[in-house]
């Protein structure tokens, strides 16, 4: 897994806590794309996520349709670690 470049598990009723798993895993360094979509990860994912520090290399988030409000996207919008973010999909 520590070569792992592009995650995706939509549409897998993914809640807060896996949002916390992945953000503090280790064998994510290598992340450029993760996909979330349609999961209710809501605010308390959002804001793990935002705090991944192995999300550096991470290119694309895409989170549609995981309840995400204002308080997880601001968290998202100033995540320190998400530099290289181009793509941003939370619809």
């Amino acid at each position: 897994l520590r070569n792992l470049t592009k995650l995706y598990i939509d549409e897998n009723e993914l809640t807060e806590v896996a949002g916390k798993h992945l953000a503090e895993s280790s064998y994510l360094t290598k992340l450029t794309h993760l996909s979330l979509g349609f999961n209710k990860l809501k605010e308390g994912g959002a804001k793990m996520l935002a705090e991944g520090q192995q999300f550096t290399k991470l290119t694309h988030l895409w989170l549609q349709s995981n309840e995400i409000k204002a308080e997880g996207l601001s968290a998202l919008a100033l995540a320190p670690f998400f530099k290289s973010l181009e793509s941003l999909n939370v619809k």
